[in-house]
């Protein structure tokens, strides 16, 4: 009765440092899978097995799912116990985060810290209270990394719960059409586990809610056509209901979800009486964005790129000091007239008054002279249209402009306006 006591008295005082002593976790990291003092073992994953050492009390502090199940009316008396639907290194991670409250995520690895945490309850109260918890952690990294954690391969072994939880977000930095054409793949993953027929109706089965969630109408027709009529998965209500929805909300582009109310928008720069150089094969643009907007790419003038190269176009963040975005496209027209449309493969969301730089490399230059751009224009909607109430100046800065740019294509929120 006396060990009973002191056990509770001892989960009290440390449930009560981590409330209110905020940064004092980190005397625990080298307890993390350390064997000294532990009393429980956990035996993690399912085909390649790890056994990791845990301690009780600083489990049951930091989550409630933990406290029930150590201390709790109906807690277990094994030192031994099995948990085959968690990644030993997802796992790891959790841990790590409860004695240490610091954690390394990656896109490979989120989705699996992200179901242990909610599987465990990390986000709950006992989280330290100015610390980020870990649920938010994974989350931000989800929002700002989308098609990174899409193309990892761990992305088709993620369960449909936390596929649903990712897929219910606003907030997502990735075109729809990308989302379907990942759980087209999960749904192929998931009938494999589950030894069904890869067919459309046994796709429809496994995906359920997660379906339901792809927001058709944010794509264009082109996209929907080749991705989700092509799939099979869509019935004729579906994609009749697609053709409602879209009659009204024509666009250029696919449409980012990450942005509430969006407006498509075209910076067309006016041109110059100056020419670009006639041997230049490289280019750097400086620019800062003023105003939270959401990138879709660049059109360029081609007169200068020769029939049938490739331009390479880097977006980067300079004062972050990351890539966000390198595209790489081929001029496939002959008329010097026409414009080569350069898209990203994801909506960069720029961060206000960072400071970027846009890297145009052409492989191999046409004999032709191009009029460089001004670093000032107008606004334009997808019609062409100029948008009265959005002036340039109110979105971008520029530091240093080649002129090769001939449009930023963006979207900005209504309550932006």
């Amino acid at each position: 009765m006396t060990t009973t006591n002191n056990l509770c008295s001892t989960f009290t005082v440390l449930k009560r440092i981590s409330q209110d002593q905020r940064n004092q976790i980190k005397p625990f990291e080298f307890l993390v899978n350390n064997p000294k003092f532990s009393d429980i073992q956990f035996i993690i994953g399912r085909d390649n097995q790890q056994r990791i050492s845990a301690h009780k009390l600083i489990l049951a502090a930091r989550s409630a799912v933990f406290e029930a199940m150590f201390y709790g009316t109906l807690a277990t008396k094994s030192d031994e116990i099995q948990i085959p639907d968690i990644e030993p290194s997802a796992f790891l991670s959790l841990l790590n985060f409860l004695y240490t409250n610091e954690v390394q995520i990656s896109p490979k690895t989120v989705l699996a810290i992200l179901y242990a945490a909610n599987k465990y309850d990390v986000p709950a109260s006992e989280s330290l209270l100015d610390e980020p918890q870990l649920v938010a952690l994974c989350l931000d990294l989800i929002n700002k990394n989308t098609m990174d954690v899409l193309e990892a391969d761990s992305f088709t072994d993620v369960d449909l719960g936390t596929l649903i939880f990712m897929l219910e977000r606003d907030t997502l930095q990735v075109f729809e059409s990308k989302l379907f054409q990942a759980i087209v793949l999960w749904s192929e993953a998931e009938c494999a586990r589950k030894q069904l027929p890869i067919t459309p109706e046994n796709q429809r089965s496994v995906l359920g809610q997660a379906l339901e969630l792809i927001r058709f109408p944010l794509m264009t027709l082109k996209e929907f056509v080749i991705g989700p009529v092509k799939s099979g998965l869509l019935d004729g209500s579906e994609i009749t209901k697609f053709c409602v929805d879209t009659a009204s909300n024509a666009s250029s582009t696919e449409i980012p979800r990450c942005i509430k109310n969006p407006i498509e928008c075209h910076f067309k720069f006016d041109s110059s009486n100056d020419t670009l150089s006639r041997y230049d094969t490289s280019f750097e643009d400086e620019l800062k964005f003023i105003r939270p907007v959401v990138i879709i790419g660049f059109v360029l003038c081609p007169i200068i790129i020769k029939y049938k190269t490739n331009v390479l176009l880097t977006l980067k963040d300079v004062t972050e000091d990351t890539v966000r975005c390198c595209v790489s496209q081929r001029n496939n027209s002959a008329c010097p007239q026409d414009l080569l449309r350069i898209i990203f493969n994801k909506p960069i969301m720029v961060i206000p008054d960072n400071n970027y730089k846009v890297v145009i490399e052409i492989e191999e230059r046409s004999g032709d002279t191009q009029i460089r751009k001004k670093s000032d224009g107008i606004i334009c909607g997808y019609d062409g249209k100029k948008l009265e109430n959005l002036n340039p100046t109110d979105y971008f800065s520029f530091k240093c402009w080649t002129g090769i740019i001939s449009q930023i294509i963006f979207y900005v929120s209504q309550e932006m306006k």
